[in-house]
């Protein structure tokens, strides 16, 4: 009985205790493969970004790697890892931590060739991941960047201007609230207009060439703070209609979205033009007439900061 007794407590503690299992082996710290890499052709170069993954393949965060391995070699049809491996220049970046790589390489001989380009990186025991996606691409000419950039004020708008004979253009503005130049828009020929910049306030601006899939540097960056200097067009279309009381003006309204009025000037018996009035609205009463004397009018528009147009075509009227 008491032999029994010792038996099922041991059995119970052996039951109290889980399965020890077989010790892992170490992690060989392989990085999983980078999955975001992009090569463009920018100049003479190949401006090449990617990300280095902060964890390995077992799932273990990385918190150094031993440097990455870019390889650029011909694209055949059909394509073939090994041969391609076989044919690829090996170039070396070095790199101690995961997180964001942006490197230029030289084209070198590929100008005119289809190449494909692919990544990756060794883990901190030297052990490489698997090959990134591959970026396949046909290296041009490389395109230079446009010259004679300038930027200038218009009335309509912030006007660009550059030389290039390249085909197609982007268009880089930052402005007030930007961090960075960010793209705006496209071009088709040397100039671009910007209508959206507004009065007062700083912007930089800059233009790359683009051919086919290749691009060139970012011209030189140049600054501007658009001042109104532009007047708003001359009104048109003034009559005068004579009573005996009173003589009634009236124009065609001018449509600048700065518009604030309009100025009426009068000359009496063929003297100077003198101001008579200022009015918001395209059209006016002339109350202080006598008869048997020849008024002529003339009318300017005046926008917000008190940028005058100049006169308007005269009408001349004549009380009854």
């Amino acid at each position: 009985m008491r032999n029994f007794a010792w038996a099922a407590l041991l059995a119970g503690v052996l039951a109290g205790c889980g399965y020890v299992a077989a010790p892992l082996p170490p992690s060989l710290s392989i990085p999983v493969p980078i999955t975001a890499l992009r090569v463009v052709e920018r100049g003479g170069n190949l401006a090449v970004t990617f990300v280095i993954p902060a964890l390995s393949t077992d799932g273990l965060a990385l918190k150094r790697v031993d440097g990455a391995e870019l390889r650029i070699g011909p694209n055949v049809n059909p394509f073939e890892m090994g041969q391609w491996l076989s044919g690829a220049t090996r170039v070396g970046i070095p790199a101690g931590q995961p997180g964001p790589v942006a490197k230029n390489f030289p084209v070198g001989n590929w100008v005119g060739k289809d190449v494909v380009v692919g990544v990756r990186v060794a883990g901190p025991k030297g052990h490489a991941s698997d090959w990134s996606n591959l970026a396949p691409m046909r290296i041009e000419e490389p395109v230079p960047a446009p010259a004679d950039f300038e930027v200038k004020m218009t009335a309509e708008g912030v006007k660009l201007t550059w030389r290039s004979e390249a085909g197609s253009f982007r268009i880089l503005r930052r402005g007030p609230d930007d961090k960075q130049a960010l793209p705006l828009s496209t071009a088709e020929k040397p100039e671009y207009l910007d209508p959206s910049a507004e009065y007062g306030k700083s912007y930089e601006y800059s233009v790359q060439a683009i051919h086919g899939a290749a691009e060139s540097e970012v011209s030189p960056v140049l600054e501007i703070t658009p001042v109104d200097k532009f007047a708003p067009g001359v009104p048109g279309g003034l009559t005068g209609l004579a009573s005996a009381a009173t003589i009634e003006l009236a124009w065609e309204r001018n449509l600048e979205p700065d518009l604030k009025g309009y100025r009426v000037y009068r000359s009496t018996d063929g003297g100077p033009f003198v101001k008579l009035a200022e009015t918001g609205a395209p059209a006016y009463s002339d109350r202080d007439i006598q008869p048997g004397k020849r008024y002529r009018y003339a009318i300017t528009a005046v926008d917000q900061v008190g940028n005058e147009s100049a006169q308007s075509a005269p009408v001349e009227v004549a009380p009854q």
